[in-house]
């Protein structure tokens, strides 16, 4: 796969955050993974990640998976991946990295799910959580300084 069609909306006023930068470094993440793992990508046409208030969040978390809290990362295998913006920004706070950063990561960890990558066990959380911060430093490496802010 040479290319994977991603689009980033955000769909929520609370979280500001550098959008253009972080598309086109989620473009990167996804082509590097997709890159990766080409047979897991055969039957996605598009990412879209969406960008969500935590409530919003919340809402779709209780619905698909039985849990009312607000969540970091939905991702459904047709190539939809869910932000929770302000969970998000909590995490970047308790973890001392940039909300860029931290939101880079996790749409790195929802491209990591739609190629198969677990995160249940504690195994396989590991695993993926060494995937998803080698991809992501890769990124910042190679790419960061050539993106426009």
């Amino acid at each position: 796969m040479d290319s994977v069609p991603l689009t980033l909306r955000n769909r929520q006023r609370r979280i500001k955050a550098s959008w253009a930068t972080i598309t086109a470094q989620a473009i990167r993440a996804a082509e590097h993974v997709a890159a990766s793992h080409p047979e897991a990508f055969a039957h996605i046409e598009q990412i879209e990640v969406t960008v969500l208030s935590d409530a919003q969040i919340a809402r779709i978390h209780a619905k698909f998976l039985d849990d009312p809290t607000p969540t970091d990362v939905i991702t459904f295998h047709h190539g939809e991946i869910l932000l929770g913006a302000e969970t998000i920004a909590d995490n970047a706070a308790r973890h001392g990295t940039t909300l860029d950063d931290e939101l880079l990561l996790c749409i790195i960890h929802g491209c990591l799910h739609l190629a198969g990558y677990l995160d249940a066990s504690p195994r396989d959380f590991r695993r993926m959580k060494a995937e998803q911060e080698r991809i992501l430093k890769w990124l910042l490496a190679n790419h960061f300084a050539k993106v426009p802010a």
